[in-house]
C-alpha cells in the first residue's frame, strides 16, 4: 500500500467504499488486489482497463440485443 502522508487511512476508506459499490442491477465493482487508489502498482492500471473494457463490452452487447428484440 502507498505510504504517502495520510495515504494509508485514505486508501483503507477507498477499499471499504469499493467493496460495497454496486452499479445498476446486479453488477458490482470487483477489487483489484494490491492496488491503491492511484493504481501505481505494476499491472494495476492494466487490470482496471481490462475490467472496464469487459464491462462496457458486455453492456454494449446487451444493449444491441435488447434493441434488436424491440
Amino acid at each position: 500500500m502507498h505510504t504517502g502522508s495520510g495515504g494509508d487511512a485514505f486508501e483503507r476508506e477507498v477499499v471499504i467504499l469499493a467493496d460495497g459499490a454496486t452499479l445498476a442491477g446486479s453488477w458490482s465493482v470487483p477489487p483489484v488486489p494490491g492496488a491503491t487508489h492511484l493504481f501505481e502498482e505494476p499491472g494495476a492500471l492494466d487490470r482496471v482497463a481490462m475490467l472496464a473494457r469487459d464491462w462496457f463490452g458486455q453492456r454494449l452487447a446487451q444493449e444491441r440485443i435488447e434493441r434488436a428484440a424491440s
